[in-house]
C-alpha cells in the first residue's frame, strides 16, 4: 500500500528527499494551503515526476477549482493527477451527452462547459478523432482509409493541452464512443498525431495502451462484433488478435 503524505507545495526538501529514499510514498497536495497556484503549480509538479494527488474540501471555491481546470486543459506539460482527471473526465462525459456521476454537481459541469466552449468542442474533437490515430497505427487499416490523406487537418500544437493524454484509458473511451460523439466529424490533429510532443513521446505510446477499446475498432472493422458486445472483451481470440497487430 503507498504511504501517503499530506503536504502543500512547494515541497519540503525533506519531503522530496523522503521521495527518492521510498518510491512507495504518495503525495496529497492541500491545494487551498499552497503557496504555488494555477499553472505555475501544474508545471512544478510535473517537473518533480512524483505520484501527487489534490486534497480539495467538499465547499471548494467555484472559481478556484475552474481556473485550476483551465491551466490543467490548456497546459503544456502532462501532470497525472487523479482527481482533476476525474473532474475532466466527468466534464467531457457530460458534454458528450453522458450524465455521468462524480465530484462536481450537474449544474458545475453544465457551467464549466458553458463557459468555456471553445476549450470542451476541441477536446471533443481531438478524443473523437483517436480512431483515426489508431486506423494511421494499423497498417491494415490505413493501407484502406489513408487516414492522414483523407481527413480534414488541424494543424496547431496548443489545439489542446498535453493532459488529454490521462483520459486515454480503456474504460474512459469505451464511455466516451457510447455516446453520439462519435457521429460527429473527426480530424487529423497533425501536431498531437504526428510529432513527439508529449514529454519526448509520441501519442501512440499513450494509444497503445487502449487494448480493449482496439479491439473494439477491429471487431468493428472485422463485422465480428457480437450483439453481446460484453463477451466480446472476454474473447481470448481478440486478445491474440490485438497481441499479433500491437
Amino acid at each position: 500500500m503507498s504511504k501517503i503524505r499530506q503536504v502543500t507545495v512547494p515541497l519540503a526538501i525533506e519531503s522530496i528527499k523522503e521521495f527518492f529514499q521510498d518510491k512507495e510514498i504518495k503525495f496529497i497536495v492541500d491545494y487551498d494551503n499552497s503557496k504555488i497556484k494555477n499553472q505555475i503549480f501544474l508545471t512544478y509538479v510535473s517537473n518533480l515526476d512524483i505520484p501527487v494527488d489534490l486534497k480539495i474540501s467538499d465547499n471548494f471555491d467555484e472559481d478556484v477549482m475552474f481556473t485550476l481546470l483551465d491551466h490543467y486543459m490548456t497546459v503544456k506539460t502532462i501532470t497525472d493527477i487523479p482527481y482533476l482527471n476525474t473532474l475532466v473526465e466527468q466534464i467531457i462525459l457530460r458534454a458528450a451527452g453522458n450524465d455521468s456521476i462524480g465530484y462536481l454537481t450537474a449544474e458545475q459541469a453544465d457551467r464549466y462547459i458553458e463557459t468555456r466552449p471553445e476549450t470542451i468542442a476541441m477536446w471533443l474533437a481531438f478524443l473523437n478523432s483517436i480512431p483515426l490515430y489508431m486506423c494511421y497505427s494499423f497498417k491494415e487499416l490505413n493501407d484502406e482509409y489513408k487516414v492522414e490523406e483523407n481527413s480534414q487537418i488541424i494543424d496547431d500544437d496548443k489545439a489542446v493541452g498535453l493532459n488529454v493524454v490521462n483520459l486515454l484509458h480503456s474504460s474512459f473511451m469505451i464511455q466516451f464512443f457510447s455516446t453520439d460523439i462519435s457521429n460527429n466529424e473527426p480530424f487529423w490533429f497533425r501536431q498531437q498525431f504526428e510529432s513527439y510532443m508529449f514529454k519526448g513521446k509520441s501519442l501512440y505510446e499513450f494509444v497503445a495502451k487502449l487494448t480493449d477499446f482496439i479491439g473494439l475498432m477491429i471487431a468493428v472493422h472485422d463485422k465480428t462484433l457480437p450483439a453481446d458486445a460484453g463477451t466480446f472483451f472476454d474473447s481470448k481470440e481478440l486478445t491474440d488478435k490485438v497481441k499479433e497487430l500491437y
